[in-house]
């Protein structure tokens, strides 16, 4: 049994929030779009929150330990998992515009901010769960309606 898995979906169940993922995720998204945190002064935080916000949202949604992995890491471990190609382009785009954010302090644009913003919000809409609904034809209908029986 490979042991890096159970752990890793044990992190990935830890960050499991009790609301849907993707409600998570967006609401945590606007925060930072919201409160001007590309301010060059603040990118750090602003790149910092966006990918946190997309690890917790990529280890609630697909059991992949993200919090605890590198940029690198989650690019390699989402490629087993099935992704609107977009997607994936835009979340190695945007983990990779992080790193070079937080480690190497590259200053990016306010319009490259901003696509970084729409990028994690993409990816959040993009790969939602579908809900399906599952039609019964024994439930009795909806009141108004009226039994046609002969």
């Amino acid at each position: 049994m490979n042991t890096d898995k159970i752990y890793a979906e044990s992190i990935a169940k830890e960050y499991a929030p009790k609301e849907n993922s993707k409600i998570v995720a967006l609401r945590k998204l606007d925060k930072y779009r919201g409160n001007k945190m590309w301010a060059p002064e603040r990118q750090k935080a602003f790149y910092s929150g966006i990918t946190d916000t997309l690890r917790e949202y990529i280890a609630a949604r697909y059991g992949v330990g993200a919090m605890e992995m590198t940029s690198d890491e989650i690019i390699e471990a989402v490629r087993g998992v099935e992704l609107p190609q977009k997607s994936a382009m835009d979340l190695t785009q945007i983990l990779r515009d992080a790193d070079l954010v937080k480690f190497a302090k590259a200053v990016p644009e306010a319009e490259e901010n901003e696509a970084a913003y729409r990028a994690a919000w993409d990816f959040v809409e993009q790969t939602k769960p579908i809900e399906i609904v599952e039609d019964d034809e024994d439930e009795p209908q909806k009141s108004g309606e009226t039994d046609k029986k002969s």
